[in-house]
């Protein structure tokens, strides 16, 4: 297993003791102790990405989909946002006059429901936003409260929504963070500086780096023929 599944497991087992310690079952919460190991011989999972065409094959199929699923898919895929980000946004964090989106907490699970925090590694971020993404948002907004969120959906269920969707119109399955690295490498290919995409992102600079710039472009493929016709 990777350590983040190890992980996981170590602290739905914690959550477990930790209730029997309320109820007095027991004294002490041995999952507490317990270090993680790093599972080095488990292959790191590939990055899989849409390209140009299959970017297409996505809108078309949207188009025909209901709200607020089709804009919370956009905004996934225009904001490169976590699935936990999409879903945390509230109507103050969106700027209609200056084209601009917050992205301040995160809705994480937990063993009882959901809970907003703040970003992973606690870093807030703004940027502007493309007209037709904050046009699509405005087509959902009808006066609500500022807090509210933009969508009260708990993360597994968005990604049940997106998995069925991709199966219900024959499109390749990435999961809604690939969705995130398809965002990243369109601006990598685009010529986007990475400091610029690592700040649009929450990464660090160098997270960044070793996300997009090793990916081959269909922009770079192009290049390269030109380069091969020159004689």
């Amino acid at each position: 297993m990777s350590s983040k599944t190890i992980k996981n497991y170590i602290n739905l087992i914690s959550a477990i003791l930790g209730k029997a310690i309320e109820w007095e079952f027991i004294n002490i919460n041995v999952a507490n102790n317990i270090s993680i190991p790093k599972n080095y011989s488990k292959p790191k999972k590939e990055q899989e990405i849409y390209n140009n065409e299959e970017i297409k094959l996505l809108f078309n199929a949207l188009e025909n989909e209901k709200e607020p699923f089709k804009t919370m898919v956009y905004i996934s895929f225009y904001t490169g946002a976590r699935r936990g980000e999409v879903l945390a946004l509230r109507w103050k964090d969106i700027d209609f006059e200056n084209n601009i989106i917050h992205i301040i907490q995160n809705k994480i699970r937990k063993v009882d429901g959901t809970k907003i925090k703040e970003t992973k590694n606690k870093r807030s971020r703004s940027f502007v936003a493309p007209q037709i993404l904050m046009t699509k948002i405005k087509e959902i907004y009808n006066n609500q409260n500022e807090n509210d969120l933009l969508f009260d959906y708990y993360p597994a269920t968005y990604t049940r929504m997106w998995q069925d969707f991709t199966k219900r119109n024959n499109l390749k399955y990435i999961t809604l963070h690939d969705l995130r690295h398809t965002n990243g490498s369109i601006l990598a290919s685009k010529g986007v500086d990475i400091v610029t995409i690592a700040k649009r992102l929450g990464h660090l600079p160098a997270t960044a780096s070793a996300y997009y710039l090793h990916a081959v472009s269909e922009e770079d493929k192009k290049a390269s023929e030109k380069l091969n016709n020159l004689f």
